[in-house]
């Protein structure tokens, strides 16, 4: 899988980057619920910078055939042959990082916390730098679920506590994960990098020409479970006084009951289901304002996209919007009630000049910082720093 990289970085020339999907994920996985588009972009636009690109997955054979067709020139590690989990796991640690790893310049990469501490072993048994990624913070989610005292919080707190004693570098998406790393681990900021998801710009941008809607159209992108919140939106739909459709795009464990409030309610809910990344753009130029509704978040990925299409844009005043949307400047914050969205969402219906302006303000922000091409280049530049032999390793500032 290896091929010449002209005019690089000496430093990337023969870096082998080993990335690890989330525990249990897989590239079908990934089709299947829609985001392979957009996982992939993120692959096919850094294996050219370097020397070789190996992705490991959780999932069968078919990965193989999968990857081939979305990520050309990337090696595909998968369980192909159908070993239980634990097998499979021991045989990446054990032997193929041995085997395929030792010998060479090699960089690990995780893509979330969940797994990373399989990573952070097959890093080490190779000989290998270790860097560990992650979009939101695991263990926060699983206390949010679960409780801080639950088995669960605790396994999560003890996966990420492993992978960061063991990281060369930590990357997260925001400040505010940031933070909650070094007050969690004790970890020196300089080891951690803040490096945002990204929008492919070549999918996401404003509309030339916005249709106008009988009804004021809601859009809503992501799971259908408790954690985004959406039946908020359906109740919050129920006050508006002016006509009103609700689209929501994916699927999860609430999308029955969903459907029965929103007849309950009276509310025109309209469900597609999961729709590939790709399809995203036509439904967001389709809608007059996107509603992110949820209890809480990392860096949400649909919601950039949606500012990234000029849509006007609420969200709950929670952590990982707040982060994102600016009251009154690129989007409106809203309490986490379905009165004040009701609020939010009749001051955009009332003004078309505010949803231009607030939609546009938001798509030239994240075309200026939050693009495919400038978070590529943010992270080679990263690689090229940990390679360089100067650099310090100290992890916790005690």
């Amino acid at each position: 899988m290896r091929r010449p990289a002209d005019r690089l970085p000496a430093a990337l020339q023969d870096l082998h980057l080993v990335a690890f999907m989330t525990r249990n994920m897989s590239l079908k996985a990934w089709a299947r619920n829609g985001s392979l588009g957009r996982e992939a972009a993120f692959y096919r636009a850094i294996r050219p910078k370097l020397g070789a690109l190996t992705l490991v997955t959780y999932g069968d054979g078919e990965d193989i055939e999968i990857g081939a067709d979305a990520l050309p020139d990337v090696e595909v590690v998968c369980n192909r042959v159908g070993l239980p989990a634990l097998w499979y796991q021991r045989y990446l640690k054990h032997f193929w990082a041995r085997r395929k790893l030792r010998g060479e310049t090699v960089m690990v990469r995780t893509n979330q916390m969940p797994g990373a501490r399989l990573a952070a072993d097959v890093a080490q048994a190779g000989g290998a730098r270790f860097l560990a990624r992650l979009g939101y913070l695991h263990s926060f989610n699983v206390e949010q679920r679960t409780g801080s005292a639950s088995p669960a919080a605790k396994q999560a707190r003890d996966e990420e506590r492993y992978a960061v004693d063991r990281a060369d570098h930590v990357i997260v998406t925001t400040s505010r994960i940031r933070d909650m790393m070094i007050q969690r681990y004790d970890v020196m900021a300089d080891r951690i990098s803040i490096e945002p998801n990204y929008v492919d710009g070549a999918l996401f941008h404003p509309a030339l020409d916005k249709p106008r809607n009988d009804a004021l159209r809601l859009l809503y992108v992501g799971r259908l479970e408790a954690e985004k919140n959406p039946r908020m939106l359906i109740e919050a739909a129920a006050e508006l006084t002016m006509p009103v459709e609700v689209v929501m795009i994916g699927d999860g464990p609430e999308r029955a009951d969903l459907e029965a409030h929103a007849g309950e309610q009276g509310v025109r809910l309209i469900m597609t289901g999961r729709l590939p990344n790709a399809d995203l753009p036509t439904e967001m130029h389709a809608a007059d304002v996107f509603v992110a509704p949820s209890n809480y978040e990392g860096h949400p990925k649909a919601l950039i996209e949606a500012m990234a299409s000029g849509l006007a844009v609420v969200g709950t005043d929670v952590p990982g919007i707040r982060e994102v949307i600016r009251h009154e400047q690129n989007g409106l914050l809203c309490a986490k009630t379905p009165n004040a969205l009701a609020a939010a969402l009749t001051q955009l219906a009332g003004s078309v000049e505010l949803r231009h302006r607030l939609g546009a303000t938001a798509a030239e922000e994240v075309a200026a910082t939050l693009m495919l091409d400038r978070i590529v280049e943010r992270e080679l530049a990263l690689y090229a720093g940990l390679l360089e032999p100067e650099k310090g390793l100290s992890r916790h500032a005690g």
